[in-house]
């Protein structure tokens, strides 16, 4: 899997999707944070920073935890981000 999109509510998270790559419709905005980053943008630091698979999916790990325990996302949203990930081909392309 190259990468997906996971809906949440009120937004889009691309996983494992270059920043160039990702697109989101109308009615699928991007979740944006309150200094200005969306989701995206964090997801694609995390895959510039990340030195393997590994790092990558234990970096968008503990973003989505974070999102989570703050009330950003559900648990289950939190999952499909971290499944995401996981199942992502590294280095993103």
């Amino acid at each position: 899997m190259a990468g997906a999109v996971v809906n949440v509510v009120g937004g889009a998270i691309a996983v494992g999707v270059s920043a160039a790559a990702i697109k989101v419709g109308k009615g699928n905005p991007e979740k944006t944070l309150a200094n200005g980053a969306t989701f995206n943008d964090l997801i694609a630091q995390a895959a510039a920073g990340a030195t393997d698979h590994g790092a990558f999916v234990r970096a968008v790990t503990q973003l989505a935890n974070n999102w989570r325990r703050n009330g950003l996302i559900s648990g289950v949203e939190s999952g499909k981000i971290t499944s995401c990930a996981a199942r992502s081909t590294f280095p993103i392309s």
